[in-house]
């Protein structure tokens, strides 16, 4: 069977060129043959996936602010001067009177007052509603 082309020293046609080789390969050949295309494009397809996350993390990453910057506690209390035995003589503050205490030191009531007021029920499904998601989402 005459190809149309021409063997040189660069390119030599194989001989089932122009023939129907998928007919001669076996079933375990044609599965193998299957799997590899299925593999080749799920790695084409991983790849593109990875790059697009990739290039949009960047894209949207300039705008982010500095995380030191987050880390960072200002200093919104007050200041209080002290005489030499740390008894306070007097305290300055500006538009805000903050004084920072620990978690432990808050009443169980206005610890669960405020999680009422968020979210009642909260200690249902541990910090995930569906519900108010969706919720959140038809207001907004």
């Amino acid at each position: 069977m005459k190809t149309g082309y021409k063997s040189s020293k660069y390119f030599t046609p194989p001989k089932s060129f122009g023939n129907n080789s998928k007919s001669k390969l076996s079933p375990s050949d044609l599965r193998y043959e299957f799997w590899t295309k299925v593999f080749n494009l799920l790695t084409s397809g991983l790849t593109i996936v990875v790059v697009v996350v990739f290039a949009t993390f960047v894209f949207y990453s300039k705008d982010l602010p500095d995380p030191t910057r987050l880390s960072a506690k200002g200093n919104e209390s007050g200041t209080k001067i002290v005489d030499r035995n740390d008894k306070p003589i007097f305290e300055l503050y500006g538009d805000k009177n903050r004084v920072l205490i620990k978690l432990e030191d808050v009443s169980p009531n206005v610890l669960h007052a405020t999680l009422s007021a968020e979210d009642a029920e909260f200690f249902i499904h541990s910090g995930f509603s569906v519900r108010g998601m969706a919720r959140a989402v038809k207001i907004h």
